[in-house]
Protein backbone atom coordinates (compact mmCIF):
# COMPACT_ATOMS: atom_id res chain seq x y z
CA UNK A 1 0.00 0.00 0.00
CA UNK A 2 0.94 3.34 -0.73
CA UNK A 3 -0.33 6.84 0.69
CA UNK A 4 -0.74 9.41 -2.36
CA UNK A 5 -2.60 12.70 -2.90
CA UNK A 6 -6.12 11.97 -4.08
CA UNK A 7 -5.81 14.95 -6.33
CA UNK A 8 -3.34 13.02 -8.21
CA UNK A 9 -4.65 9.76 -8.63
CA UNK A 10 -8.40 10.60 -9.01
CA UNK A 11 -9.13 10.42 -11.99
CA UNK A 12 -11.30 7.72 -13.43
CA UNK A 13 -9.68 4.81 -15.12
CA UNK A 14 -5.81 5.87 -14.15
CA UNK A 15 -4.18 3.62 -12.35
CA UNK A 16 -0.49 4.64 -11.95
CA UNK A 17 2.73 2.86 -11.58
CA UNK A 18 4.59 2.81 -8.34
CA UNK A 19 8.12 3.28 -8.76
CA UNK A 20 9.89 2.26 -5.51
CA UNK A 21 13.46 3.15 -4.47
CA UNK A 22 13.26 6.30 -6.95
CA UNK A 23 14.28 9.97 -5.98
CA UNK A 24 13.65 11.49 -9.53
CA UNK A 25 10.12 12.56 -10.19
CA UNK A 26 10.08 11.09 -14.25
CA UNK A 27 13.10 9.01 -14.80
CA UNK A 28 14.51 5.93 -12.90
CA UNK A 29 17.20 6.48 -11.08
CA UNK A 30 19.69 3.38 -12.05
CA UNK A 31 18.01 1.28 -14.44
CA UNK A 32 16.95 -1.75 -14.38
CA UNK A 33 17.43 -1.12 -10.23
CA UNK A 34 14.49 0.86 -9.50
CA UNK A 35 11.36 -1.22 -8.84
CA UNK A 36 8.05 -0.56 -10.94
CA UNK A 37 4.62 -2.39 -9.36
CA UNK A 38 1.43 -1.78 -10.74
CA UNK A 39 -1.61 -0.51 -9.21
CA UNK A 40 -4.64 -2.47 -8.80
CA UNK A 41 -6.98 -0.61 -6.58
CA UNK A 42 -6.91 2.51 -5.51
CA UNK A 43 -9.49 3.91 -2.51
CA UNK A 44 -10.04 8.12 -2.12
CA UNK A 45 -10.83 9.57 0.96
CA UNK A 46 -14.55 9.67 1.41
CA UNK A 47 -14.06 13.78 2.51
CA UNK A 48 -12.03 14.45 -0.97
CA UNK A 49 -14.57 16.15 -3.05
CA UNK A 50 -12.25 16.29 -6.48
CA UNK A 51 -10.70 19.74 -5.22
CA UNK A 52 -7.25 19.53 -3.23
CA UNK A 53 -8.43 23.19 -1.36
CA UNK A 54 -11.27 21.42 0.24
CA UNK A 55 -8.98 19.00 1.98
CA UNK A 56 -9.40 15.19 2.32
CA UNK A 57 -6.35 15.07 -0.37
CA UNK A 58 -5.34 11.40 0.58
CA UNK A 59 -6.17 8.44 -1.53
CA UNK A 60 -4.63 4.99 -1.00
CA UNK A 61 -2.83 3.00 -3.50
CA UNK A 62 -3.07 -0.92 -3.58
CA UNK A 63 -0.48 -2.73 -5.34
CA UNK A 64 -0.77 -5.66 -7.73
CA UNK A 65 2.05 -7.24 -5.43
CA UNK A 66 4.43 -6.08 -2.30
CA UNK A 67 7.81 -4.25 -3.37
CA UNK A 68 10.93 -6.40 -2.79
CA UNK A 69 12.47 -3.65 -0.68
CA UNK A 70 10.15 -4.02 2.28
CA UNK A 71 7.98 -1.27 3.96
CA UNK A 72 9.02 1.83 5.40
CA UNK A 73 6.60 2.28 8.21
CA UNK A 74 3.04 2.42 9.09
CA UNK A 75 1.62 6.17 8.80
CA UNK A 76 0.94 8.25 12.67
CA UNK A 77 -1.33 11.30 13.21
CA UNK A 78 0.68 14.28 12.82
CA UNK A 79 -0.56 15.20 16.02
CA UNK A 80 1.72 11.99 17.69
CA UNK A 81 4.51 13.34 16.53
CA UNK A 82 6.94 15.24 18.73
CA UNK A 83 7.95 18.37 17.50
CA UNK A 84 11.05 18.10 15.46
CA UNK A 85 9.96 14.20 14.55
CA UNK A 86 7.96 15.17 11.39
CA UNK A 87 9.76 14.91 7.86
CA UNK A 88 7.90 15.81 4.91
CA UNK A 89 9.26 14.06 1.74
CA UNK A 90 7.42 15.33 -1.69
CA UNK A 91 8.31 16.82 -4.88
CA UNK A 92 7.20 20.37 -3.47
CA UNK A 93 6.36 23.16 -6.09
CA UNK A 94 8.38 26.19 -5.13
CA UNK A 95 5.46 28.30 -5.64
CA UNK A 96 1.68 27.44 -6.27
CA UNK A 97 1.76 28.53 -9.69
CA UNK A 98 4.86 25.82 -10.56
CA UNK A 99 4.83 22.86 -10.90
CA UNK A 100 6.94 20.04 -9.31
CA UNK A 101 10.36 19.62 -8.23
CA UNK A 102 12.19 17.39 -10.25
CA UNK A 103 14.10 15.40 -7.49
CA UNK A 104 12.35 13.83 -4.21
CA UNK A 105 13.19 16.39 -1.61
CA UNK A 106 13.19 16.48 2.07
CA UNK A 107 12.34 18.90 4.85
CA UNK A 108 13.41 17.83 7.97
CA UNK A 109 12.11 19.21 11.55
CA UNK A 110 8.96 20.17 10.95
CA UNK A 111 6.73 21.46 13.97
CA UNK A 112 2.91 21.02 13.87
CA UNK A 113 1.58 24.63 14.91
CA UNK A 114 -2.37 25.25 15.85
CA UNK A 115 -4.80 25.52 12.72
CA UNK A 116 -4.98 29.61 14.01
CA UNK A 117 -0.87 29.66 13.63
CA UNK A 118 -1.10 30.00 10.07
CA UNK A 119 -2.11 33.60 10.02
CA UNK A 120 -3.31 35.22 6.70
CA UNK A 121 -1.53 33.04 4.74
CA UNK A 122 -3.61 29.74 5.91
CA UNK A 123 -7.12 31.78 6.31
CA UNK A 124 -9.49 29.48 4.46
CA UNK A 125 -7.11 26.21 5.22
CA UNK A 126 -9.86 23.73 4.92
CA UNK A 127 -11.20 21.67 8.23
CA UNK A 128 -8.33 19.16 8.88
CA UNK A 129 -5.32 20.46 6.94
CA UNK A 130 -2.46 20.74 9.08
CA UNK A 131 -0.57 23.94 9.91
CA UNK A 132 3.33 23.58 10.21
CA UNK A 133 6.68 25.49 10.03
CA UNK A 134 10.11 24.14 9.62
CA UNK A 135 12.19 24.71 12.63
CA UNK A 136 14.48 27.50 12.93
CA UNK A 137 12.56 29.71 10.16
CA UNK A 138 9.23 31.03 11.10
CA UNK A 139 7.65 31.03 8.21
CA UNK A 140 4.21 28.31 8.29
CA UNK A 141 4.69 26.09 6.00
CA UNK A 142 1.49 26.89 4.16
CA UNK A 143 3.37 30.05 2.68
CA UNK A 144 6.44 27.27 1.89
CA UNK A 145 3.99 25.76 -0.02
CA UNK A 146 4.87 22.48 2.09
CA UNK A 147 1.64 21.40 3.28
CA UNK A 148 -1.23 21.25 1.06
Amino acid sequence: MVLAPASCVSRENYFPSVRVGSYHLNRDDNPGEDEVIPVCEKILHGGFDGDERNGSDLALLLLQRPSFRGHVGNPMSAQDCKDGDLVALAWFSPTAASGPSEHLEAVPSVKIMPPGACGEEGSGIPDGTMCASVEGDGESATKRNICE
